[in-house]
């Protein structure tokens, strides 16, 4: 009797949700993650530690049925380990050098929930690995340094809402080549872009009023400045370095983007008639639903001159495991996209990430592209590093069905048809 009543109080155990006793202030306790452990303390909702042979973390929204609300001060500074990581929506505040020197980590989606980033040493600094970045608009200032030397860093998606590009936020990101700010933000700070050695262009929202001096100095490739709203005051303070010759170009809605009028708020060495780039294009986000195999699904995409361009690889992501799904491969050192038929898609993280809902500049897409191993030619460009390829060039490729409804502002995408042209 005594054996049995011992078995029916383990299983019983067994079945209770896992609680946390009452604990001192400063108690902690272990949360089992791929090669180690997190160090948790319920009282504050904080991840304080983990392991240094931790290389991925997926971070549940409670342990101990407790809220994880904060990623503490220096938390994964010592997992060089780490590759992935996912931050869940329970998070509204990132402390100082969480990540720093998480070499390993290569790409980081900051959920909507987060409201602060540490701002004494780079939260995410020297995060060499490190390729692609989503910033939410919930959080409105993007703190000191907070991916400085990110050397690897070639995607950026700020979110409408951010308003604050703080101090050296991407010093030395000097794989970036494009950079596109939100309308929301007001200020770049000293240092922010510098070192930006791949940096080609920079798109500024309409809201700025703030350039420090020194934002992009040090960028020596950047040759062209974009506001995509109306000249900044002449007592705004726009000071800062660039060579002799660079561009500065403003939204004209009878000719595209044009060079200002001078108001004496740039130093002389600017360009003052320069030419617009021709092959630059306007995108605009895509106000159609969208539906795939009769679901409504939100994708980041936009209108260029009446086509609507999609992101190759959220294209990828969506249709895996459909009758048109496909792979997509890159190969850096030769510059090219493979496509290839029938295969699964493997996502590498950013995925149906959300849109910025405002205007871009789009530039052709330089890299080569391959279907099942024979070169073609697609209109493709490229906006915020990622490349958007026309819907009916895919369709028409990997061979699913593209539908256009106007009565309804509707495309609809169906694997199980074939292409049919227009």
């Amino acid at each position: 009797m005594r054996k049995k009543l011992t078995v029916c109080l383990l299983a019983l155990a067994l079945c209770l949700p896992l609680v946390a006793p009452a604990l001192a202030a400063d108690t902690t306790y272990n949360y089992a993650v791929e090669g180690g452990n997190l160090k948790f303390n319920p009282t504050t909702g904080t991840i304080v530690d983990c392991s240094p042979n931790v290389y991925s973390a997926d971070i549940p929204s409670k342990i101990y049925d407790v809220p994880v609300t904060t990623i503490g001060k220096y938390a994964f500074e010592s997992c060089t380990k780490l590759a992935s990581v996912t931050i869940p929506s329970s998070v509204t505040t990132i402390e100082n050098g969480a990540f720093r020197y998480c070499r390993a980590l290569k790409s980081i989606v900051i959920p909507s929930s987060v409201t602060k980033l540490g701002n004494e040493t780079g939260v995410f600094s020297t995060c060499t690995a490190l390729e692609s970045v989503t910033i939410p608009g919930s959080l409105k200032r993007l703190s000191f340094a907070a991916f400085y030397g990110c050397t690897n860093l070639k995607t950026v998606t700020i979110g409408n809402g951010v308003e604050e590009i703080g101090k050296s936020a991407f010093n030395g990101c000097k794989s970036l080549e494009s950079i596109t700010l939100p309308d929301s933000v007001k200020s770049i700070e000293q240092y922010a872009f510098q070192s930006c050695e791949n940096l080609t262009t920079a798109t500024i929202g309409s809201g700025v009023k703030n350039i420090d001096n020194s934002a992009f100095a040090s960028t020596k490739k950047l040759e062209s400045l974009y506001f995509r709203g109306n000249a900044p005051s002449a007592t705004s303070k726009m000071v800062t370095h660039f060579a002799d010759g660079f561009k500065v170009y403003y939204p004209d809605t009878a000719t595209g983007w044009t060079a200002p009028t001078w108001n004496g708020y740039i130093t002389k060495s600017y360009s003052l008639t320069p030419k617009p780039d021709p092959s630059l294009v306007t995108a605009v986000p895509t106000a159609s639903t969208v539906y795939v195999n009769g679901t409504q699904v939100a994708f980041d995409a936009y209108n260029i001159a009446g086509n609507n361009y999609f992101k190759l690889r959220d294209l990828a992501f969506i249709l895996s495991g459909s009758e048109a799904q496909f792979e997509v491969g890159w190969n850096a050192a030769a510059n090219s996209i493979q496509l290839t038929t029938r295969k699964p898609y493997t996502p590498v993280g950013g995925e149906m990430s959300a849109g910025s809902k405002i205007n871009q500049i789009g530039k052709p897409t330089k890299s080569a592209l391959y279907l099942n191993g024979i070169k073609v030619s697609f209109t493709a460009y490229n906006i915020n590093g990622n490349n958007y390829f026309k819907l009916r060039d895919i369709g028409q490729a990997i061979n699913f069905s593209v539908e256009w409804d106007g009565a309804r502002r509707c495309i609809t995408i169906d694997t199980s048809l074939p292409y049919r042209p227009e």
